[in-house]
């Protein structure tokens, strides 16, 4: 009888989907090292300050249990990789005018579809600039 067999295709598709789209959600954590000293190894040395912070704010979201990252907590990431920004609200300023990153409450911040987009494109090197 192949009927159930479709289903049952079709069912563990939707379920690998999910499973996918939650993995896309919470920041692709299976993806990330487990210390951002690693994590901030994979970027281009010439990468623009709004860029490091995105990245480190990625870290931590994925790491946290709420899915939130804060501009005290990226910079603090950035600083125990001797990156000193001059003034990281400007940078996360940035980053929420280019969409890369959606304030949820003040202080705290989630990366979005497109600041996960940007952050592949910088680790793979795929920029168009």
């Amino acid at each position: 009888d192949p009927e159930p067999k479709v289903h049952n295709k079709e069912k563990d598709g939707a379920e690998a989907k999910t499973a996918k789209a939650a993995s896309v959600h919470k920041g692709n954590s299976n993806s990330i090292p487990e210390t951002f000293g690693e994590y901030y190894h994979d970027m281009p040395k010439k990468s623009k300050e709004a860029d490091k912070i995105l990245l480190a704010g990625h870290f931590i979201q994925s790491k946290s249990d709420d899915n939130l990252f804060s501009t005290r907590e990226a910079s603090a990431a950035l600083l125990e990789q001797g990156v000193k920004l001059s003034n990281s609200a400007v940078f996360i300023g940035q980053n929420e005018k280019a969409k890369h990153i959606i304030k949820i409450s003040k202080g705290k911040f989630r990366v979005s579809k497109t600041g996960l987009e940007h952050i592949e494109e910088l680790l793979t090197g795929q920029t168009e600039k």
